[in-house]
């Protein structure tokens, strides 16, 4: 497949780096469509997350990943790899992207995994108001178990 063709079967999707890139250093930052990324090798599977820390802003990327967690070295808060859910109470949760891979290349969706949640969850409650349903019956979406 050629770059091209790639770029038309991923057009909600921007090519961040190569895989083989990525496995030689295991994070790395790359630039978003609207902030800097995150992303981490772990298990075979690629993640990104938001590089800014939603403590304080401190960049992820001076951190460190183990057990498919990644720590904030400022004040300890803790992410997992997988939906930038944190660990801790006190932390907010680091928005996550969508990854996909396609041999060599590396592919993050534009948008974070959690305001493609919200803008379906809000879609929901539209439809279902359109058609006299009670906003309560709309289907709630869950990530990390919050209500988005």
């Amino acid at each position: 497949m050629s770059p091209g063709n790639d770029a038309l079967n991923f057009p909600e999707y921007f090519r961040a780096a190569s895989l083989a890139e990525l496995q030689e250093k295991r994070m790395m930052t790359v630039r978003g469509e609207d902030r800097p990324l995150l992303l981490c090798s772990h298990e075979g599977k690629v993640f990104a997350l938001d590089n800014r820390c939603p403590h304080m802003g401190f960049p992820l990327s001076k951190g460190s990943a183990q057990e498919g967690i990644l720590t904030c070295h400022w004040h300890h808060a803790r992410f997992d790899l997988r939906s930038g859910c944190t660990f801790d109470l006190w932390a907010d949760d680091a928005p996550a992207f969508e990854v996909r891979v396609n041999g060599d290349d590396i592919w993050v969706s534009r948008w974070c995994r959690q305001r493609i949640l919200s803008r379906s969850w809000l879609a929901a409650r539209r439809y279902n108001a359109s058609f006299g349903k009670s906003p309560n019956s709309a289907r709630i979406i869950t990530e990390c178990g919050k209500t988005v």
